[in-house]
Protein backbone atom coordinates (compact mmCIF):
# COMPACT_ATOMS: atom_id res chain seq x y z
CA UNK A 1 0.00 0.00 0.00
CA UNK A 2 2.63 2.63 1.06
CA UNK A 3 4.68 1.36 -1.70
CA UNK A 4 1.63 2.26 -4.48
CA UNK A 5 1.24 5.61 -2.67
CA UNK A 6 5.32 6.49 -3.70
CA UNK A 7 4.53 5.65 -6.86
CA UNK A 8 1.81 7.85 -7.62
CA UNK A 9 3.16 10.54 -5.87
CA UNK A 10 6.15 10.25 -8.36
CA UNK A 11 4.04 9.83 -11.04
CA UNK A 12 2.44 12.79 -10.05
CA UNK A 13 5.75 14.71 -10.29
CA UNK A 14 6.94 13.72 -13.08
CA UNK A 15 3.43 14.55 -15.19
CA UNK A 16 4.09 17.99 -13.84
CA UNK A 17 7.45 18.14 -14.96
CA UNK A 18 6.46 17.22 -18.25
CA UNK A 19 3.63 19.40 -18.38
CA UNK A 20 6.21 22.36 -16.84
CA UNK A 21 8.46 21.52 -20.17
CA UNK A 22 5.97 21.94 -22.88
CA UNK A 23 4.22 24.98 -21.19
CA UNK A 24 7.35 26.74 -21.35
CA UNK A 25 8.14 26.93 -24.79
CA UNK A 26 4.40 26.90 -25.89
CA UNK A 27 4.54 30.54 -24.00
CA UNK A 28 6.96 31.19 -25.91
CA UNK A 29 5.02 30.69 -29.21
CA UNK A 30 2.27 31.78 -28.07
CA UNK A 31 3.43 34.92 -26.72
CA UNK A 32 5.57 35.88 -29.95
CA UNK A 33 8.78 35.28 -28.06
CA UNK A 34 10.07 33.30 -30.88
CA UNK A 35 9.48 33.89 -34.67
CA UNK A 36 8.46 31.23 -36.73
CA UNK A 37 9.37 32.78 -39.76
CA UNK A 38 12.83 33.90 -40.52
CA UNK A 39 16.20 32.92 -41.89
CA UNK A 40 19.95 33.31 -39.51
CA UNK A 41 21.51 34.01 -42.85
CA UNK A 42 20.14 37.24 -42.65
CA UNK A 43 20.46 38.31 -39.15
CA UNK A 44 22.24 41.67 -38.36
CA UNK A 45 25.62 40.92 -37.13
CA UNK A 46 26.23 44.86 -36.71
CA UNK A 47 27.09 46.35 -33.11
CA UNK A 48 23.44 47.08 -31.17
CA UNK A 49 25.24 49.88 -29.18
CA UNK A 50 24.47 47.54 -26.13
CA UNK A 51 28.22 47.60 -25.13
CA UNK A 52 30.47 50.71 -23.99
CA UNK A 53 31.97 52.35 -26.40
CA UNK A 54 35.66 51.11 -26.85
CA UNK A 55 37.30 54.51 -27.43
CA UNK A 56 35.18 55.94 -24.05
CA UNK A 57 35.91 52.98 -22.31
CA UNK A 58 39.63 52.37 -21.58
CA UNK A 59 39.12 49.50 -18.87
CA UNK A 60 39.01 45.58 -19.99
CA UNK A 61 35.24 44.48 -20.18
CA UNK A 62 33.75 40.99 -20.81
CA UNK A 63 30.19 41.00 -21.69
CA UNK A 64 27.81 37.98 -22.31
CA UNK A 65 24.84 38.69 -24.43
CA UNK A 66 21.90 36.32 -25.63
CA UNK A 67 18.86 36.65 -28.32
CA UNK A 68 16.76 34.04 -29.11
CA UNK A 69 17.26 31.12 -31.70
CA UNK A 70 15.44 31.34 -35.18
CA UNK A 71 11.96 29.60 -36.23
CA UNK A 72 10.61 26.55 -34.16
CA UNK A 73 14.04 26.64 -32.19
CA UNK A 74 13.38 29.64 -30.61
CA UNK A 75 10.57 28.52 -28.71
CA UNK A 76 13.50 26.23 -27.15
CA UNK A 77 16.80 27.93 -27.14
CA UNK A 78 18.62 31.37 -27.30
CA UNK A 79 22.26 32.18 -29.19
CA UNK A 80 25.07 33.41 -26.93
CA UNK A 81 27.94 34.99 -27.49
CA UNK A 82 30.66 36.56 -25.54
CA UNK A 83 31.73 40.00 -26.32
CA UNK A 84 35.27 41.04 -24.95
CA UNK A 85 38.19 43.40 -24.77
CA UNK A 86 41.32 43.72 -23.35
CA UNK A 87 41.98 47.11 -21.14
CA UNK A 88 43.14 50.04 -23.85
CA UNK A 89 41.51 48.02 -26.89
CA UNK A 90 40.08 49.94 -29.72
CA UNK A 91 37.42 46.79 -30.47
CA UNK A 92 35.58 43.81 -29.27
CA UNK A 93 36.25 40.37 -30.11
CA UNK A 94 33.16 38.18 -30.15
CA UNK A 95 33.17 34.47 -29.36
CA UNK A 96 30.55 32.14 -30.13
CA UNK A 97 30.06 28.28 -30.74
CA UNK A 98 27.98 27.32 -33.33
CA UNK A 99 26.72 23.64 -32.58
CA UNK A 100 25.12 22.87 -36.37
CA UNK A 101 29.03 23.68 -37.87
CA UNK A 102 30.25 20.68 -35.32
CA UNK A 103 28.00 18.76 -36.55
CA UNK A 104 28.95 19.06 -40.22
CA UNK A 105 32.62 18.28 -39.51
CA UNK A 106 33.82 21.92 -39.42
CA UNK A 107 34.86 24.20 -36.15
CA UNK A 108 32.35 24.97 -33.88
CA UNK A 109 34.11 28.26 -31.83
CA UNK A 110 34.51 31.05 -34.18
CA UNK A 111 36.20 34.54 -33.59
CA UNK A 112 35.25 37.85 -34.78
CA UNK A 113 37.14 41.00 -34.44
Amino acid sequence: MRLMRLMRRAMIWISLLILLLFIGPMAVLVTGGARLRGDWRVASHHPSGLAPAPAQTPEAVVQVYAARAFAWRGAFSVHTWIAAKPADAGRYTRYEVIGWRYYRGWSAGECHH
